[in-house]
Parts: C-alpha cells; structure tokens; sequence
C-alpha cells in the first residue's frame, strides 16, 4: 500500500461515527478514556454537520451508512 492513494470519503466518517457510537453502547472504552473519545467524536460529529451542510449547498449527497 506504499503508493497507493488513500481516499475517505463522508460516508466513510459517518460509518465511523456510528462505530464509535456502538461501541460506547457495549462499553468497549474504559472510563478513562471516555472523555478523549468523546471530544473526538463531538469534533467528527461537528465536522460531519458542515461537511453535510456542505454538500446539500453544492447538490451533492453523502451516502450516510446506518444512520
């Protein structure tokens, strides 16, 4: 994979969102680490927000995935 392109995409991040957010539901995080994970998501979740908000401006539509 040393040369290949990496692409991510928003449908990629909302999978991701959603994976996080399963996995605090099943307690796959320590507490400890709950606030490190949790600033994390709220900055994915914010991100996403204008990201979307983005996009429906420009006529295009991420493809959300589980939401």
């Amino acid at each position: 994979m040393e040369n290949q392109s990496v692409n991510l995409s928003l449908s990629d991040l909302i999978t991701l969102k959603n994976a996080v957010s399963v996995a605090c539901e099943r307690g796959a995080f320590r507490a400890e680490e709950m606030s490190s994970v949790g600033g994390c998501y709220d900055r994915l979740v914010a991100w996403l927000a204008q990201m979307t908000a983005s996009a429906e401006n420009t006529g295009e539509s991420p493809q959300p995935q589980g939401e």
